[in-house]
């Protein structure tokens, strides 16, 4: 079985996150065969050298289009149909691939590398469990590829396709309360939150591992920077999405590409998604264990605000392909954020939080380009993944099947 660690991120230039995950696999005797990340900004060759002296090291350099679009090309794609496929006019416009299709680009290279398992971590994830409470805590080890491939090899039916679990550490909503917040939530769509967010005060939005306590269960939440995934499965179901939005002159990356992965295997009905409950820690913003300060720290300010657009402009294709009516629930979101926004941004101190109804209005109207992107997804992915198998797996390639 072959294993590999994927990444992706905006510069190559701390070797530490990675090498952090590579030290923890060899204490626990796991070997992971190659390292792929995917890197749309700066790459520091002593960083490079620093992971190649723990593992292989495929770097994805996102900034050579041609040289990408070559490795794509020998997958059996036509140029246009890669361009499609990888958002390459959004990348070109703004400098960021949206991360659906950065992650995708990691899976085809996993896959093209022979892999058999592939596992993501975001750069801001450790492999150390928080643990204790908000006045006490600590960091504890844990084998974390041990865990997850454990789960994946579960002889229940339907078969574990992916593993993942949720964070400890500070929740990506800061403390915070003001009038009309249960409105301003419902009108991210994250008023799902909401009894977590009011009692903020008294646990600072931070979150623990259940240590004893754990219990796995199925889902269809997956977490992208904490998930170990059956490459297999991506010849039968769709993998990450996500898209971009135009709003205000730039470019916003939506949120939410391991969402609809998540949908998808639950509905396959052959696969299957496990919550190891395995919380890795999760440096939300930075600055840990400071209790993050949304009025005072404007890098947080910055985090929330760019988080908030990246969740509205993801609202509108989520529930398009969840068969609900978008344009419908757009509107009561827009009406929720055009009345709690005032308050937000008085609170918050910062008037950008004004503009969300706006980014709403923007997100709804191009739902169409959204659309049309995921059917490119639906007609372009069964193609590139079966030349990344092709290549990486000869003659397993017309098995359908994998021993972990």
């Amino acid at each position: 079985m072959k294993i590999i660690f994927g990444m992706i991120t905006r510069q190559l230039t701390d070797p530490g996150p990675i090498v952090a995950f590579l030290s923890n696999a060899a204490r626990h005797q796991q070997k992971i065969e190659r390292v792929i990340v995917s890197v749309s900004g700066e790459i520091d060759p002593a960083a490079v050298r620093a992971i190649e002296a723990h593992a292989p090291l495929e770097v994805i350099d996102l900034n050579r289009p041609e040289a990408r679009m070559a490795e794509l090309v020998e997958l059996g794609l036509t140029e246009a149909e890669a361009s499609a496929l990888f958002s390459h006019s959004i990348f070109g416009l703004s400098g960021r691939m949206p991360y659906g299709p950065n992650r995708n680009g990691v899976i085809l290279s996993a896959i093209k590398a022979g892999g058999d398992v592939l596992f993501f971590a975001d750069s801001d994830v450790s492999p150390v469990l928080l643990s204790g409470r908000p006045s006490c805590h600590y960091f504890e080890e844990a084998d974390v590829f041990g865990c997850h491939l454990s789960a994946l090899k579960d002889s229940g039916l339907p078969m574990v396709g992916v593993t993942t679990s949720d964070y400890s550490g500070y929740y990506i909503i800061p403390p915070m309360s003001f009038e009309g917040i249960d409105i301003f939530l419902e009108g991210l769509q994250k008023e799902g939150t909401l009894d977590f967010v009011r009692h903020s005060s008294q646990h600072h939005a931070l979150t623990f591992d259940a240590g004893a306590a754990r219990r796995p269960f199925s889902t269809d939440k997956i977490l992208g920077g904490n998930v170990c995934m059956r490459l297999e499965i991506f010849r039968e179901c769709l993998p990450f999405f996500s898209t971009a939005y135009n709003f205000g002159g730039e470019w916003w990356l939506t949120r939410g590409e391991d969402t609809l992965l998540g949908k998808s295997l639950a509905a396959s009905g052959k696969w299957k998604v496990v919550d190891i409950d395995l919380r890795l820690f999760h440096d939300t913003f930075d600055n840990f264990p400071e209790v993050p300060d949304l009025l005072s720290d404007e890098g947080i300010r910055d985090r929330f605000y760019t988080t908030c657009l990246g969740w509205i402009g993801r609202n509108p294709i989520l529930n398009a392909l969840d068969g609900k009516d978008a344009a419908a629930i757009s509107n009561r979101q827009i009406e929720c954020l055009s009345r709690s926004v005032d308050a937000a941004a008085a609170y918050f101190g910062d008037d950008r939080f004004l503009n969300l109804p706006e980014a709403a209005r923007a997100a709804i109207e191009q739902l169409p380009s959204a659309l049309e992107a995921y059917k490119s997804l639906q007609r372009l992915w069964p193609k590139a993944v079966e030349g990344a198998w092709r290549l990486g797996h000869g003659e397993r390639a017309e098995s359908g099947g994998v021993m972990l």
